[in-house]
């Protein structure tokens, strides 16, 4: 399941004034301290995109005792990634392969340790994955990185980048349910309040971890497995109608 929590507005005030507009990294800050605040002793792993992996993000993990493997794309934390490449050249770095026969590709993870940034070591981890296209001519290749504070090894560097690349289950499961799957979260519930569209998405929220729970009790799991062609969004449309046309006890008579 992916379900959205403890979620963290970005908004300016306009009755003050500011140097800088609210962003990302300041809402990380204070959503940080929510998430630590709410749950002292849950022990978690942050998994973030592109933007995060600098000093602010690695100092509050350090503090809070949290695990984190974020992306790191080309051209962020220039020294880290000279690190690296010298130590690919030199000593080189260790890597395991698996194959997806169900999605014909391959995939080859590498990782490297110890890798010193601004007073820290961190962990290096990479997968290139090979993909033949359904007739088996076309190759194409996607690469993923990432920087950790979790030590690889053979044992845990596949679990680790497959980690990693969660990060489409809370885009896809998560926010583009949200926005395409019938919750409607881009429409423009309010021009005035801000306010009133924190609300609103709010109880989205609630009403989004609620489908997923139901959607995986046991009685909705026998339910869809009845007919291969049954989906919980024909299964959402009959309760739908079931509870809006009125159920009617006794025969009809005519009037």
């Amino acid at each position: 399941m992916c379900i959205s929590i403890a979620s963290e507005f970005i908004e300016n005030d306009t009755g003050r004034d500011y140097e800088k507009q609210d962003c990302e990294q300041k809402a990380f800050r204070r959503l940080a301290a929510k998430i630590k605040k709410l749950f002292p002793r849950l022990p978690i792993c942050i998994l973030a995109d592109g933007l995060y992996p600098n000093n602010t993000v690695f100092n509050i993990c350090d503090k809070n005792g949290w695990k984190f493997i974020v992306t790191l794309k080309d051209g962020n934390l220039k020294s880290f990634q000279t690190e690296v490449g010298l130590l690919r050249a030199t000593a080189g770095s260790r890597s395991v392969c698996r194959a997806e026969k169900c999605t014909r590709s391959n995939l080859e993870y590498a990782y490297l340790n110890e890798i010193e940034y601004s007073g820290r070591n961190f962990s290096w981890i990479e997968c290139t994955e090979q993909i033949v296209d359904i007739k088996g001519t076309e190759i194409s290749f996607k690469r993923f990185v990432y920087i950790s504070n979790v030590n690889q090894c053979l044992q845990n560097v596949v679990e680790s980048a497959d980690s990693g690349r969660l990060r489409w289950k809370i885009e896809n499961e998560g926010f583009n349910t949200q926005k395409n799957l019938g919750y409607a979260l881009e429409h423009k519930y309010s021009r005035v309040s801000f306010t009133a569209l924190q609300n609103y998405y709010l109880i989205l929220q609630i009403a989004h971890m609620i489908n997923q729970l139901v959607e995986r009790s046991k009685q909705v799991v026998e339910l869809l497995k009845e007919h291969t062609k049954q989906t919980i969004v024909n299964l959402w449309k009959k309760l739908n109608a079931y509870l809006i046309i009125p159920q009617f006890t006794e025969p009809l008579k005519p009037g």
